[in-house]
């Protein structure tokens, strides 16, 4: 067989190419692999292709990178012609994908191109809404023993629309199929991860497919701040959520899950799925770790007679890897004639079981000549020492995060750290009104949080709030709308507050702050923020409007009692001076 690369220039550039390369007739498979969104202009490009070859088969999709030979492709479109020198038969088929039905698109796209002769399946679908899992879980009703190459569709890291191609159209939604089928043609395929498992190990402890609610009973994106030091987490999915795969173990394979998405509850959606008791581990690459180890991962293809290599590797990968990813393909680049697109997911089969990769290269030979033996030769590398790009900085920064908060719960008191949140869990004595804690949870969270900010040295403040004209608008209004206005301000406190601090209902129309490793004037912004929001909540037939008074107070070397006592002290003071005042 013969399998040729361009990248699209012009009409007249691929037409020439076209002739110069005797490409026709039925047994062409044509794949498309495009670094654009632009869909007009990917249409153009398959309607000409189709025009010219019109008894070719086209596939493709969209891309996050596209592999030309040795060459790395970030921008254009990728096209790739394998021309078959002994008799196929290519069948293709697309199938629309609604809410929940990927394993009926599986099996229907299996049952339509699988046939006795079939050597190959290759499989793209859409790359941000589909899941991968029960899209194979489909094909494996038709078929467990035909290998499964492709991938999902990506879009350079952008996350909002990929494209899928069959022939003259071009999808935004859905799966494409193609089967190979030949009584000449051998395939062999393998796999690279090469990912480094650190920290400890968890288990996924409730998860729906490709979305992870919670993992060792916590949000998943707690888990994120707390080990990565993950800030921002609507960035997660573009930068650390790639950089930093969940790792697990499955038949005998290492499997990698990478963020591609954030609900608002809290929740992340992963390329590909995560079961309930499955225990993970977050994993870390870097280039010279993944190239290092190219001659072991390549030495059992060197006795597959090769014609031709297509290569599905992870989006996440190309990121990590950059200016070095070409130095992984070019062992093969080199030997054969290499073409493949980088992927949101990569499909994989092995051991009778179609599976979906991420983070991980798989690549997929094909010969119809047995008595061909290309030499896969290994190249030393050097890796650039330039000034590293921001985002090789911020995975640098999140490992270093990572490694020290292992370190310091594995040396220092990972049990105590373990108390402290199952007390918090044990706590149930919440206001029945507001929701808040009350007043004994008060007491037992302000004597925790001062015993912890004693023994790590952070700072803590305590905040006495008390409602200005509550009464007043209580025996005016009612004690209905008393109780309303009370709810609402509990949940304006929890708002306006950080996830940490805690927010309690002192008693009748008294709250209590405490803010932990917070100083004294930056709790002082945070209840003056809370003060104007108050404000807005007066009932509109009440005569006076609510405010609160405060006081604050900074954690010097006091107890429980001591701080509660100095605060109320200050709340005196603002009430004293005429209401609508914090006194520090």
């Amino acid at each position: 067989m013969k399998m040729v690369n361009i990248l699209y220039r012009s009409k007249k550039h691929l037409n020439q190419f076209i002739k110069n390369n005797e490409l026709e007739g039925k047994g062409l498979l044509v794949l498309v692999f495009a670094n654009t969104a632009n869909r007009h202009y990917i249409a153009e490009v398959n309607q000409h292709i189709m025009k010219v070859l019109p008894e070719a088969t086209l596939a493709g999709c969209s891309a996050s990178g596209t592999i030309d030979g040795e060459h790395i492709r970030n921008d254009g479109i990728s096209i790739t012609f394998c021309q078959f020198q002994q008799p196929v038969e290519l069948h293709a088929s697309y199938r629309e994908v609604t809410e929940g039905n990927e394993e009926a698109v599986g099996t229907h796209i299996a049952r339509q191109t699988l046939r006795d002769h079939s050597k190959l399946l290759l499989l793209f679908a859409e790359g941000l809404h589909t899941d991968p899992t029960r899209l194979l879980e489909g094909v494996s009703k038709i078929s467990t023993d035909i290998p499964i190459a492709g991938g999902m569709a990506g879009d350079n890291l952008r996350l909002d629309k990929t494209l899928l191609f069959l022939n003259n159209h071009v999808f935004e939604n859905g799966a494409v199929g193609i089967t190979v089928n030949s009584r000449h043609l051998s395939v062999s395929n393998a796999y690279r991860l090469n990912w480094k498992r650190i920290g400890k190990e968890m288990t996924i402890t409730k998860s729906s497919g490709n979305r992870v609610y919670e993992i060792d009973h916590r949000p998943v994106e707690a888990l994120y701040r707390q080990y990565l030091g993950v800030e921002k987490l609507e960035a997660l999915p573009h930068s650390i959520g790639a950089d930093f795969p969940l790792l697990l173990r499955r038949k005998e394979m290492d499997i990698a899950r990478c963020v591609v998405g954030l609900y608002e509850d809290g929740s992340v959606q992963y390329a590909g799925d995560l079961q309930e008791g499955e225990v993970v581990q977050f994993g870390y690459g870097n280039p010279s770790m993944i190239l290092e180890n190219m001659q072991k991962d390549f030495l059992p293809l060197q006795s597959f007679p090769a014609e031709a290599a297509l290569i599905f590797s992870c989006a996440a990968r190309h990121s990590l890897l950059g200016e070095h990813t070409a130095k992984e393909v070019k062992p093969l680049s080199h030997s054969v004639s290499t073409a493949g697109f980088f992927t949101y997911g990569e499909f994989y089969h092995s051991e009778q079981t179609h599976h979906v990769l991420n983070a991980t290269m798989t690549i997929l030979l094909l010969s119809e000549n047995a008595s061909h033996t290309p030499e896969i030769t290994m190249n030393e590398y050097t890796l650039c020492r330039k000034k590293t790009a921001d985002r090789q900085l911020s995975s640098i920064k999140a490992l270093t995060h990572l490694v020290d908060q292992v370190t310091s719960e594995l040396e220092e008191a990972n049990q105590k750290l373990t108390f402290r949140n199952s007390q918090l869990l044990k706590i149930s004595k919440q206001d029945a009104l507001t929701g808040l804690y009350n007043h004994k949870a008060f007491y037992d969270l302000l004597g925790r949080e001062i015993e912890f900010a004693h023994s790590a040295e952070k700072p803590l403040s305590l905040a006495m709030i008390d409602l200005d004209y509550f009464k007043e608008i209580n025996d005016q209004c009612g004690h209905t709308a008393g109780d309303k206005l009370l709810t609402a301000i509990g949940e304006s406190l929890k708002r306006c507050c950080r996830e940490d601090d805690l927010v309690c209902r002192y008693g009748g129309d008294e709250f209590a702050i405490i803010f932990p490793n917070t100083k004294q004037n930056q709790a002082h912004e945070i209840v003056k923020r809370i003060q104007k929001k108050i404000e807005k909540l007066t009932p509109p037939t009440c005569d006076k409007a609510i405010s609160l008074s405060a006081g604050i107070v900074e954690l010097k070397d006091k107890k429980p009692q001591d701080l509660v006592e100095l605060a109320d002290v200050l709340l005196y003071k603002a009430k004293s001076a005429g209401r609508k005042n914090i006194v520090v």
